[in-house]
């Protein structure tokens, strides 16, 4: 998702900035670039609130404050840069021009298959092995600074609403 005035993008982080009030300008990306550069950014904490779900559920979902949401989306292009081209054209969850759609739309081709299992790992991101992730990134992206940034992004702590 690119950053832009949409509801999504509207909800405040824990500063209650959404891009209305923000009044993101050049100005604004140069002090960031320069946080970068220099490796004094800093994530702040996300504000974690509660979506409703069927059945009377809840999900989690974190929402950072918009400064983190724009690093946030320049690592996306970057890791989807370095990586994309290595994943599997069958894998379609959260890729770039793929989704349920594709998805269904590849299965179509498929012969002799009967049954299909659709999974969901549960909390996955609270319990996926960061050291390791960052392992596999560095692998292919050999840079400090952006290996000491990624590090950041996870650890950066949580309000509760």
């Amino acid at each position: 998702m690119k950053l832009q005035s949409n509801s999504a993008s509207m909800t405040p982080g824990v500063d209650n900035k959404d891009l209305n009030n923000l009044r993101i300008n050049e100005l604004c990306f140069i002090e960031l670039s320069n946080k970068l550069k220099t490796e004094s950014y800093q994530s702040k904490p996300t504000k974690r609130v509660n979506i409703p779900k069927a059945g009377g559920k809840t999900r989690p979902l974190e929402i950072p404050v918009i400064e983190d949401r724009i690093v946030q989306q320049a690592f996306l292009f970057l890791l989807e840069t370095v990586f994309e081209k290595k994943f599997s054209d069958k894998s379609h969850g959260f890729r770039p021009n793929k989704g349920a759609h594709t998805t269904c739309k590849n299965i179509r081709q498929w012969k002799g298959v009967s049954w299909f299992i659709k999974g969901d790992i549960v909390n996955y991101f609270d319990t996926i092995n960061h050291k390791k992730l960052i392992e596999i990134i560095n692998q292919e992206i050999k840079n400090q600074q952006v290996i000491n940034l990624l590090w950041k992004i996870p650890t950066c702590g949580r309000y509760d609403k």
